[in-house]
């Protein structure tokens, strides 16, 4: 209430004239609300350097001047939300009985410094902070600290989240895809146990189809370490699923092809001329140079890397992303399946003339080729630079179609024959013997 004396206690208000009134803040300090109207009415002579001395000082202890003395676009905002009328009208009509003075008071700050807040349009440096990216929140927020934007304005809101979400519409195609390549792989795998025993499965060798799925199954469970949330462990186990997997379905499949072609071209049927044993070796120690190789690679390489992305017309961020650490033994690990994929096709080439029905080096071939392509997608979407989430969901999908197609590439030829659905059932090898000049002739059944 109004009252000839300033009061905290009482919260009593007073005027001295009729453009300045004192406020009470607390009990020891008050303010002076104090108009710029009577400028010009003072019935004492003003000189222009005086005015200008009360302009200045005015213009150090408040801010907003009444137009014409200062003219940004905020004064607009102050008029027709007039915040010192509210004030007066929540202390006249009693609203500080729900509230304190000092509530009152602050709100009265609040609502000026909301106004005085510039459109982030007009403003030159722009400070900003973003929400950050979670499996329920689909849109990193961009939270400006110090302007405000308009619906009106072009000034953006948000940005990319920089990973797959599970819940998109990335998130539902690239898992409901792996899902699906998952249970095709495994209903084969299922099927390679159940006849297991059968001549053709035996021939062609359990134990390497049964690498074969195992292999490819990693390759395919590595996509889901490429949705979600990023963290250091799954930024680590995409890389080793991708690559240990990739490594030893290359190594058992060209050990196949060199042992398929030496026999073929062997001439003596009493002598060996590949030693499987130093083939085994050879491609075992590889496995175990990736493994040293990966482990390297994880203990050396920083958690993330940081990708630096521009906002039009607001500023620069950067993005967290899977980091590649150390990048010539990173690329190296990749390298070196991409050279056991190339000697996997040079071998098998050279099996080009061997008999389909005998001959595994043709599946081998394409195997290889289709390795390869793997091995270059997730390269790409490794190195992905500007970490486009429409480029990783295609390397995905395609990943997991390689590892389906590489797997039904060995098993459909087998399931055909064993339910006898294939078309040529019988073929002809003749060998000769070298010492008895004779020709023996066998017949085959087609079961490889």
């Amino acid at each position: 209430m109004c009252d000839n004396e300033v009061s905290y206690t009482q919260s009593t208000l007073t005027f001295y004239d009729e453009f300045e009134i004192e406020l009470p803040i607390n009990e020891e300090k008050t303010i002076i609300l104090r108009s710029m109207l009577d400028v010009d009415t003072k019935s004492i002579k003003q000189t222009a350097d005086m005015r200008c001395t009360i302009y200045n000082e005015a213009l150090k202890i408040a801010k907003p001047m009444q137009f014409p003395n200062n003219n940004f676009y905020e004064l607009t905002n102050i008029e027709e939300k007039d915040p010192v009328s509210l004030l007066f009208a929540h202390l006249y009509y009693g609203h500080n009985s729900t509230g304190t003075f000092e509530d009152i008071i602050y709100e009265l700050c609040d609502i000026v410094d909301d106004i005085l807040i510039p459109y982030c349009k007009y403003s030159n440096n722009i400070k900003f902070e973003l929400s950050g990216c979670t499996n329920k929140n689909h849109i990193n927020r961009i939270n400006y600290l110090n302007c405000r934007t308009i619906d009106e304005d072009e000034i953006p809101t948000s940005v990319d989240c920089n990973f797959i979400i599970h819940n998109t519409f990335k998130g539902y195609v690239s898992n409901l895809f792996t899902f699906l390549t998952l249970v095709i792989e495994i209903a084969f795998l299922v099927l390679l146990i159940i006849h297991r025993k059968e001549k053709c499965i035996f021939i062609a060798g359990f134990d390497f189809l049964l690498v074969i799925f195992i292999t490819n199954l990693g390759i395919t469970i590595s996509s889901f370490f490429w949705i979600g949330e990023i963290s250091k462990i799954k930024c680590t186990l995409r890389i080793w699923f991708l690559i240990l997997n990739i490594t030893c379905f290359i190594c058992s499949y060209t050990t196949k092809s060199i042992i398929i072609i030496s026999i073929y071209n062997n001439k003596k049927l009493t002598s060996n001329t590949v030693n499987n044993n130093n083939i085994f070796t050879t491609f075992i120690s590889v496995v175990f140079v990736q493994i040293i190789f990966l482990i390297i690679w994880t203990f050396t390489s920083q958690k993330f890397d940081y990708l630096e992305k521009k906002i039009p017309n607001v500023g620069v961020y950067y993005d967290k992303v899977c980091s590649k650490g150390n990048k010539e033994l990173f690329y190296s690990i990749f390298t070196i399946n991409l050279i056991l994929a190339i000697i996997s096709i040079f071998h098998s080439y050279q099996g080009r003339n061997i008999p389909d029905e005998f001959n595994d080096s043709r599946k081998i071939f394409n195997s290889s080729l289709i390795t390869s392509l793997q091995i270059i997608m997730s390269s790409i979407a490794i190195s992905n630079k500007n970490n486009n989430l429409w480029v990783q969901l295609f390397v995905l999908i395609m990943i997991d179609f390689t590892a389906l197609v590489n797997i039904i590439i060995y098993i459909i030829p087998k399931l055909l024959t064993i339910y006898n659905i294939s078309m040529d059932t019988t073929s002809n090898i003749i060998i000769r013997n070298s010492k008895q000049n004779e020709n023996l002739s066998f017949e085959v059944s087609n079961s490889f």
